[in-house]
């Protein structure tokens, strides 16, 4: 199959499950809440903490996220804290080509972890400048294989834990992945539909959980 058809079966049922998530959404309402926080829950991963070989930060929300890797941190769980440089920017050509010193997610998260007492050492950045979970995992895989890493303790947002545990899980394969999504995360899943932005979020993970198990899993 040419790479071009490939592509526009992935835009429709990309189109198809957006349809599909907003009808059900809908459709939830209309019965009952309970229906409504079970979408939410399942989107929540956590497990139980335990000491693994690398804390690794996923990027997205600032300051939640690196503040939790820092609790893991301090508690002892692990020593190492890693962050996968992400494409922050879409013309990040232009900035480059300008000479342009624009912090990313990345550098303002290693800026908190520093304030947050965690030796520059302890702080390690991967670069690759991706542009989704799937790439973060493949940016990691290939360094926690020379580097030996065989668990890690894997932080992200709450509503983004279950699809992130999953691609983890898939791209490295027999390394034992711990989900630990943000304390500081607001989002909460016994009312996400009440508000705006929660939805937004809940409507685009099962998206891209469909995607997933349709194209990856």
């Amino acid at each position: 199959m040419k790479s071009s058809d490939m592509k526009d079966r992935s835009g429709q049922w990309k189109l198809y499950s957006a349809l599909m998530l907003v009808c059900l959404f809908f459709l939830s309402v209309l019965f009952h809440a309970h229906i409504l926080t079970g979408f939410g829950r399942y989107l929540v991963k956590a497990d139980n903490a335990c000491k693994a070989d690398a804390i690794v930060v996923l990027m997205g929300s600032i300051p939640d996220r690196i503040l939790h890797a820092a609790d893991l941190y301090h508690l002892g769980y692990a020593d190492t804290i890693i962050m996968i440089r992400s494409r922050d920017f879409d013309n990040r050509e232009i900035i480059d080509k300008l000479g342009l010193d624009i912090p990313g997610g990345v550098d303002i998260n290693r800026d908190l972890a520093l304030q947050l007492e965690i030796p520059a050492e302890n702080i390690i950045i991967l670069d690759g400048l991706a542009e989704s979970t799937w790439d973060e995992a493949e940016i990691f895989s290939g360094y926690a294989e020379n580097q030996e890493i065989s668990s890690l303790i894997l932080v992200t947002s709450k509503y983004h834990s279950r699809r992130a545990a999953l691609t983890f899980t898939k791209v490295l394969d027999e390394r034992n992945v711990i989900s630990s999504p943000s304390a500081y995360d607001p989002f909460d899943y016994s009312k996400w539909w009440q508000e705006r932005r929660s939805v937004k979020y809940v409507l685009l993970e099962y998206q891209k959980l469909l995607d997933f198990f349709l194209f990856r899993g």
